[in-house]
C-alpha cells in the first residue's frame, strides 16, 4: 500500500489537488473498464492516477476524467496498483469506484465527461451568483 498527495486536476471532480490517495498493489493482471489505477507515465517520468477507458492486447487505454485526450495505451507492467481510496480534509471521498465507474469510463472515452463536468461547474457558479444576488 502506498499513500501520497494528489497533484493536478486531471481526475477532477473525483480527485482534487492535495487529496490523499491510497493505492494498493495489483494481485492479478486483469483490470476492468472504469477502474482507477496508478501507473508510471514514462513520457513525463511521474506517477499518474487515471481511469481505464479501454483495453487491447498490449495494455490499457487510460484517461483522466477531466482530460481532453487519453494517455494512450499503457503496458500492464507500468500499472503499479489500484486506487483504494481518497481522503479530502480528513474525510473519505466517494470516487465512483463501483458500477458507475463503467459509465464514467464510457463517457470519458467518448469525450463527453469533461465537457459535462465543466458545464455542471459553470451551472454551480451561476446558481451561487443568483443566490448571492437574492440575499439567500
Amino acid at each position: 500500500m502506498v499513500r501520497f498527495s494528489a497533484k493536478g486536476m486531471s481526475m477532477w471532480p473525483f480527485i482534487k489537488e492535495n487529496d490523499i490517495l491510497t493505492v494498493v498493489p495489483c494481485k492479478d493482471d486483469s483490470f476492468g473498464l472504469g477502474e482507477v489505477v496508478a501507473f508510471l507515465d514514462t513520457h513525463h517520468n511521474n506517477l499518474t492516477v487515471h481511469r481505464i477507458v479501454g483495453s487491447s492486447r498490449s495494455g490499457y487505454m487510460l484517461k483522466g476524467d477531466c482530460c481532453s485526450a487519453p494517455d494512450g495505451i499503457v503496458a500492464r507492467r507500468d500499472i503499479l496498483g489500484r486506487l483504494a481510496c481518497a481522503e479530502r480534509k480528513g474525510k473519505r471521498v466517494r470516487l465512483s469506484l463501483g458500477r458507475d465507474s463503467f459509465i464514467f469510463a464510457i463517457l470519458s472515452r467518448m469525450g463527453v465527461l469533461r465537457p459535462l463536468f465543466l458545464f455542471l461547474w459553470q451551472c454551480r457558479i451561476c446558481v451561487r451568483k443568483v443566490q448571492g444576488a437574492s440575499g439567500e
